[in-house]
């Protein structure tokens, strides 16, 4: 059998993970691109790396509830696909998850910075931080004309949280 033939092969054998599983291991991707950036000084990537990071986290918590979605030609339409779980402003994705999941992301972010949390808190700690939309935000910072200001430590705990409880949840969804 020729070469391109077994690769195909093994390919079609294998078993397909759902679409939540690459979102969460790019995101984890992103999160060691920040921590290289940051070892080595380089804040903007290290700040665009760790809030596309937390994007990428929030949309594998929106994906894992629909296990059935393989990639996203299995959405009826690229427009219903970007209903589910498209979009860049942390608050309007968060939005999206499920109100048990928000409430566990809540709990252990409020824990790690010591404060009770619901969804109008967690939406001005997102405010007060400059946290609302710091991907498209620092993505081309070079082109800003004013002064962005972002809570890195908020966003890093936040990351942390998501980055957490989103490993726990596939792990037990895989088993």
């Amino acid at each position: 059998m020729e070469l391109q033939k077994i690769a195909e092969e093994l390919i079609a054998n294998q078993k397909k993970k759902p679409l939540a599983y690459d979102v969460f291991s790019m995101a984890k991707s992103f999160n060691e691109a920040k921590q290289i950036n940051e070892k080595n000084g380089l804040i903007p990537p290290a700040i665009m790396n760790l809030a596309f990071s937390v994007e990428l986290l929030l949309k594998s918590f929106i994906l894992s509830e629909r296990l059935d979605i393989y990639s996203s030609n299995d959405f009826e339409s690229p427009k219903q696909a970007n209903k589910v779980y498209g979009g860049h402003r942390i608050y309007e994705l968060f939005d999206k998850i499920n109100s048990n999941n928000k409430q566990k992301i809540l709990d252990v972010l409020g824990s790690k910075i010591g404060k009770s949390l619901d969804s109008s808190s967690f939406n001005m700690l997102l405010v007060e931080n400059n946290c609302e939309d710091p991907f498209v935000d620092w993505r081309y910072i070079f082109e800003n004309e004013e002064v962005i200001t972002i809570n890195y430590d908020f966003l890093s705990t936040f990351c942390d949280a998501l980055g957490d409880l989103l490993a726990k949840e596939l792990t037990e969804k895989s088993m």
